[in-house]
């Protein structure tokens, strides 16, 4: 039988400065692609073009004695580095440069956190099923 990755599994390391009680995280890699089409042909033709990479982590606001500040006031274009954990042994890490910071609040339940932004180069995956 298979082991099966749950959420209490994962885990987040995310950019210094900026500071949250993950609890949801995404990762999205993709290609361009590139379309080789020429009239006549009767279906469309592609070939894979630059990689690319969206991120989303998102959780509580946290707040004590030391600097755990979110950081709206700290964006830079070079980003820092992210960890995204799904278990013991398994994860996926990259330069992450944030595009968007979203705090909301509601009267009537918990107030959340957002960031989005893209990857700064390639994402390294460690996938080591041994460890857990």
């Amino acid at each position: 039988m298979l082991t099966k990755a749950v959420g209490t599994d994962a885990s987040v390391s995310f950019i210094s400065g900026h500071n949250l009680c993950a609890d949801r995280f995404e990762l999205t890699i993709g290609q361009r692609l590139i379309n080789t089409t020429c009239f006549g042909d009767t279906y469309e033709s592609n070939r894979a073009g630059l990689k690319f990479g969206r991120w989303m982590v998102e959780g509580k606001f946290i707040y004590d004695t030391t600097n755990t500040k979110p950081g709206f006031d700290d964006l830079t274009g070079t980003g820092g580095t992210i960890t995204l954990t799904i278990a013991t042994g398994c994860t996926l890490a990259f330069t992450g440069i944030i595009d968007t910071i979203s705090g909301r609040a509601d009267v009537n339940g918990e107030q959340r956190l957002t960031y989005t932004g893209v990857t700064g180069g390639a994402a390294t995956e460690t996938w080591d099923e041994t460890s857990g």
